[in-house]
């Protein structure tokens, strides 16, 4: 088992793309009050109610998405010319957004694992572990921390997942994770860039 997509799963695209267009035509789904409401519930419902709710396939096409996303084969968030240039927030727009998805895909990971689909749980901890390096290559300390967010949110749920009797034995898989999983060097020389040019 691995816990990031290995060579053999990549395809050519742009990651950073892939995961904003999760959200195309899908603004109930993520960002009504009734979908906040049932993502927030299905967050902390203990698994074995989760199980009942049948969220392993929580999101359906809409976080497909994010598992092709995350299975590109380079990156490219486009914001390091605008961070020389001065023109980025602090807060770029998109970390939102993302944040919402990584919750989403948690809750995902959850429903996979209360229902002891374990192969397909993997493949959620995949994206989000994918997700939350990529965070790493933004060049804003804001999306390193979202980055640490989401890889906190996928231990979790790996810790969750672990203690169920049937769970894989995942020693190699957590051995092998880079570390650290999440670089904050991209996103301090781009908050360099911006304390210099105020």
């Amino acid at each position: 088992y691995q816990l990031l997509p290995e060579l053999s799963e990549l395809n050519p695209g742009n990651a950073a793309q892939d995961y904003l267009k999760c959200f195309a035509e899908q603004r109930p789904f993520f960002f009504s009050q009734q979908g906040v409401d049932e993502r927030t519930r299905y967050q902390t419902m203990p698994l074995a109610e989760l199980a009942l709710a049948k969220a392993s396939t929580y999101g359906g096409g809409v976080l497909n998405r994010a598992d092709w996303a995350a299975r590109m084969d380079h990156l490219d968030w486009q914001s390091s010319q605008i961070i020389q240039n001065g023109g980025i927030d602090l807060v770029p727009g998109e970390m939102g957004p993302l944040q919402v998805l990584a919750s989403s895909l948690q809750v995902r990971f959850r429903g996979q694992v209360a229902e002891q689909h374990f192969d397909d749980a993997l493949r959620t901890a995949k994206t989000m572990f994918a997700l939350s390096r990529d965070l790493g290559e933004h060049p804003t300390l804001v999306a390193n921390l979202v980055g640490l967010w989401t890889a906190q949110l996928g231990l979790e749920t790996l810790e969750e997942m672990v203690q169920q009797p049937a769970c894989p034995n995942l020693y190699w898989a957590l051995a092998n994770l880079p570390s650290p999983l999440v670089s904050l060097r991209k996103g301090a020389q781009g908050d360099q860039i911006h304390v210099a040019r105020e």
